[in-house]
Formats: C-alpha cells, structure tokens, sequence
C-alpha cells in the first residue's frame, strides 16, 4: 500500500511540474491575463522567463544551491529549524510576491498589470526550475523524509495560491471600461 501512495503522490508531482509548463506558456502567451495594446508583450514576457532561467542557473554557478541548503537544514532535528526553513521563510516569500502581484492586477494602470505579469513570469519560471530541482533531489533521500525535503516547495506554492485565491478580485465591466479610457488618455 505503501509503494502505491508513493506511486500516486510522486504522479501528482509531476504532473504539477507539467501543469507549471504549461502555466509559463499561458502566461507568455496572454491566454490568463491577455496582451496590452504593445505588440511586444508576448515577447517581453519571454525575456522574462529567459530572467527567471538566468537568475536560478546564476544561483547554482556560484554554488547556491536552495535544495542543498534546505535539506542540510530539515536534515536536523530541531524543529525551530524545519519551521522557519522548511515552511516559515517559503510561506512569507510566495506571501509577498502573490501579494504585489494581486495589487498590481488590482490596479487600473495597464502598464502596471504589464509589470506584474513580467515579475510573475520570472517568478514562475524560477519557482518551476527550483521545484523541479527540489523534486529531483529528493529521490536521493531516504524514502520517509522524501515528503519532508518537498515542504519548502508546499510551503511557497501554498502561500502565493491561498493569497491569490481569496484576495484577487477581478475588475468589474465598469471598472474596466474606465481603466481603458484612462489608458487612452494617458497615451
């Protein structure tokens, strides 16, 4: 029973680790947030994306590795330790991060909406790299602490939906319309 709950979970997490591919390419794309009247969105975006690579590869050339340096900590048994590292410092960074994202989506600026959708972007692409990395350390685990090395990831993602999911509310049709005029007038 053991080896099949290990199965199924292990499924699910790769499959978020696709469903995360996907999300980038929506996200590029416009299918969730939509293109603003620049023509180079889409293609800002994937320099955002390129970003979000380059900050995570950039963390690993110097020798910063975030799995490494989470599973030397939730390896000690200090419980203080597994908390702040393991839930506590994820949880407060996906907090902030969903928290400028949703002010900003909030806002009826459209070049602001424009800078959050970047700032998402590079987020989730470095977010996708770390979680994918965290997921393939893990198999170098024990196969009872596996869980445990996959927290930090829970954590983060847990935050930044849980926020994003009871504090974004879109704008109504009115509010919309006069986000588009004062655009306009703006230009």
């Amino acid at each position: 029973m053991v080896i099949v709950f290990t199965v199924l979970t292990h499924l699910v997490l790769f499959a978020a680790a696709l469903g995360m591919l996907w999300l980038i390419a929506a996200v590029i794309s416009g299918v969730f947030f939509g293109q603003t009247d620049f023509d180079g969105e889409a293609f800002m975006r994937c320099l955002a994306a390129a970003c979000g690579l380059l900050l995570y590869l950039g963390s690993k050339a110097v020798g910063l590795s975030m799995p490494e340096l989470m599973f030397k900590a939730l390896s000690t048994s200090f419980p203080v330790a597994v908390g702040i590292v393991g839930v506590l410092f994820p949880a407060s960074v996906g907090f902030l991060v969903s928290w400028y994202v949703v002010r900003q989506f909030e806002n009826s600026d459209v070049r602001q909406n424009a800078v959050a959708i970047r700032i998402l972007t590079i987020v989730v692409v470095f977010v996708f790299f770390l979680y994918s990395d965290s997921y393939v350390a893990s198999f170098g685990t024990e196969l009872g602490s596996a869980f445990l090395h996959l927290l930090p990831n829970l954590s983060f993602v847990l935050s930044v939906l849980l926020y994003a999911v009871f504090k974004f509310h879109p704008m109504s049709p009115e509010r919309k319309d006069q986000s588009a005029v004062n655009s306009r007038k703006r230009s």
